[in-house]
């Protein structure tokens, strides 16, 4: 695997493809692959180019309907679908004559992002872990071999382990992964550092092992036996804060407003120009209340957040989908009292705080999201226990 940059995290699988059973969500989704795909009846693309990922997502939805119970988008395509010019044009892959039909560009938005982009989102984790390769999506021979009925032959060690062959060979593509930087010339092994950690450790907290995996990059290095010491002194909190100072080198500007354009540079956060705008809303209500903290800018902040879309929008970002900041107060006196813990209310450094707060907001609720996805692996390798 490979990080971009230093701000991109450890996803071992997306977050919409979540699922407790993931032996047989893996099993399944390369029978697909092996039955529909490596014979050639249907080629790996989106379409117009194929019709190959709405395949696989309709075979996914039929091998697991106890899982699948919500399908909005793909429901949607198939009521579309019984209408003789729907079907027509869908099945020559005709997008341009989609397109002319009464809600075509609505059928193709919920073909792109409900259904294939759920098919990529599924089997993203088969390509990394190395059980399917290439931009046709061919079955590797560990894939084949998870999916047959070989048994692996096991060296010595393996032979101690009380898992079976699915355990087994998740376990070997998990400690084979790697996480390089862009340039590939530094690397970390999030499987053998998890293992490391526990063998240095009799018990830990899983919430402090899971964070502390994901959220370390090849781009900051660090020595692994103090990683192991941090959990056996109980200093995982304090390792993490110091792990975070790596991440925001260059000081913002401070003494004044971020002109829009310096503001947008800074906060895009992949998202809709709609969500920026709201961004740069807050930012303006909260600096001017923090400069000039009385009844009248008070007030102003309030109501941005009276709006609930646009509370939202602003919980989702900077408080992790929680609030973050509480309006439930007679004064905006009381208001910073409440709030003083929230490390923006302060005069002193307020773009770098607000700037903080932002991005440890968002690097914090990915690596909340991913971290799951990273333990339900860890399980499915059966060499581990994890008790509430």
């Amino acid at each position: 695997m490979q990080l971009n940059n230093e701000n991109q995290i450890l996803n071992l699988a997306n977050t919409n493809g979540r699922r407790n059973d993931l032996i047989n969500a893996y099993t399944i989704y390369m029978k697909i692959l092996n039955e529909s795909f490596e014979n050639g009846n249907y080629k790996w693309g989106n379409f117009p180019n194929s019709l190959g990922q709405f395949h696989f997502y309709e075979r996914a939805l039929e091998e697991s309907k106890e899982v699948f119970t919500k399908h909005d988008p793909y429901d949607y395509i198939c009521e579309k679908l019984q209408l003789p010019e729907y079907k027509e044009a869908f099945y020559s892959m005709n997008k341009e004559k989609i397109l002319e039909l009464k809600d075509g560009k609505k059928f193709i938005n919920k073909l792109d992002n409900g259904v294939e982009m759920r098919s990529r989102n599924y089997i993203s984790t088969l390509t990394k872990i190395g059980f399917i390769y290439d931009e046709n999506y061919q079955l590797s021979s560990v894939g084949k071999l998870f999916i047959n009925e070989s048994e692996p032959v096991r060296n010595n060690f393996e032979k101690l382990l009380p898992i079976d062959k699915a355990n087994l060979l998740l376990l070997r593509q998990g400690l084979k992964l790697r996480v390089y930087t862009k340039d590939y010339k530094k690397y970390y092994s999030p499987i053998a550092l998890l293992i490391y950690i526990l063998f240095k450790n009799e018990k830990v907290y899983e919430k402090d092992l899971f964070t502390l995996v994901n959220t370390i990059t090849p781009y900051f290095p660090i020595d692994y036996e103090k990683v192991a010491e941090s959990f056996s002194k109980g200093q995982v909190d304090k390792l993490l804060r110091k792990y975070d100072g790596f991440f925001i080198s260059d000081p913002l500007v401070e003494g004044r407003k971020l002109k829009e354009e310096e503001f947008y540079k800074i906060f895009s956060n992949n998202k809709s120009s709609k969500d920026k705008d709201i961004y740069f809303d807050f930012y303006n209500k909260l600096y001017d209340f923090v400069i000039f903290p009385k009844d009248s800018t008070y007030i102003v902040l309030k109501e941005l957040f009276e709006d609930t879309t646009k509370k939202k929008i602003l919980n989702n970002t900077f408080g992790q989908k929680k609030m973050f900041l509480n309006f439930k107060v007679k004064d905006y006196k009381e208001f910073i009292k409440q709030n003083y813990n929230s490390n923006i209310l302060s005069p002193d450094s307020f773009n770098n705080n607000f700037y903080i707060k932002f991005f440890y907001s968002k690097r914090n609720k990915d690596i909340h999201d991913y971290k799951d996805m990273l333990k339900r692996f860890m399980r499915a390798t059966g060499i581990i226990e994890i008790k509430n």
